[in-house]
């Protein structure tokens, strides 16, 4: 495999139609990947990269599997899944791939190659994925856009549902060292969600991030995050009462960190966000500097 994360990363922010105005040159092969080259169309939706390294691509028309060289198209519904939209996906620590639809969960088993709708109530979930989060062996956290957060027990395919009135649509979530969920909503903003007591809660001096939805949250080391807004891209302390929040300030144009549409965890080290026309900026987790990727 000659494609590795930082080439999909370039990749993938370029092909959802975002264009860099980054003067200085970065210094990392690119090329970039499209219809002429075997999808059935140039919106991507989400990527993930499995244990062999092989790349898997959503889309609003089906799932590939990218060897470096060729892709392979999975037709969900040629193989009896209710929809092709693909939202999220998310690899799971025993390797296989959860597949995130409008109509429910999928679980792709890597060794067999089957793909397996997740009856989770009387039938498919019609609910619309957005995004998973693995807590251990045993349990994984679903989000969908109805606002649903959903507890998934894989050894026994037993479902919990929680919801909170007026957040709608979870675009992420994260799970801090004391066993609390940490939600981020499109719509609604950011909650906290004991797992214990399982309640709800409003981080007290949220209002500090600006009351506004969050688009994607990034764990830069224990207990703190990076919570991307359309505000602009804080610095989350979880565990800190009243909560300590720290706004990021853009070494280069002062809009740019309100145009951050994408996160990669490059290593322990570094954070990248890419921005919708302000290029790549480069977050160091150790010393909290932001410069842009040369």
């Amino acid at each position: 495999m000659a494609l590795t994360w930082k080439n999909l990363f370039l990749l993938i922010v370029l092909t959802c139609n975002t264009i860099f105005g980054q003067k200085e040159s970065i210094n990392l092969p690119f090329f970039s990947l499209n219809v002429k080259d075997g999808l059935s169309q140039n919106y991507i939706t989400c990527t993930t990269q499995d244990f062999e390294g092989f790349i898997w691509i959503g889309t609003r028309n089906g799932l590939y599997k990218y060897d470096g060289y060729h892709f392979e198209q999975i037709n969900l519904k040629e193989k009896g899944i209710q929809d092709n939209h693909i939202n999220c996906l998310y690899r799971g620590s025993d390797q296989n791939l959860w597949i995130g639809t409008n109509k429910g969960p999928v679980l792709y088993d890597y060794q067999s190659g089957d793909l397996t709708p997740l009856f989770l109530e009387n039938g498919a979930l019609a609910k619309s994925i957005t995004t998973f989060f693995q807590q251990d062996k045993k349990n994984i956290w679903i989000g969908t856009g109805e606002g649903q957060l959903l507890s998934y027990n894989i050894a026994n395919n037993e479902i919990k549902k929680y919801s909170h009135p007026g957040f709608r649509n979870i675009s992420s979530i994260g799970i801090t060292n004391t066993n609390t969920i940490l939600i981020g909503f499109k719509y609604g903003g950011l909650l906290t969600f004991s797992i214990k007591n399982e309640k709800f809660s409003v981080p007290k001096g949220y209002e500090q991030i600006g009351g506004t939805g969050i688009n994607s949250i990034i764990e830069a080391k224990p207990e703190t995050f990076l919570v991307v807004t359309p505000k602009g891209v804080f610095l989350y302390k979880h565990g800190v009462n009243p909560l300590e929040v720290q706004k990021l300030i853009s070494p280069t144009n002062a809009n740019a960190l309100n145009s951050v549409i994408s996160l990669l965890a490059v290593n322990n080290k570094h954070i990248w966000l890419g921005t919708d026309g302000h290029g790549i900026l480069e977050y160091t987790i150790a010393s909290g500097k932001l410069e842009p990727l040369r």
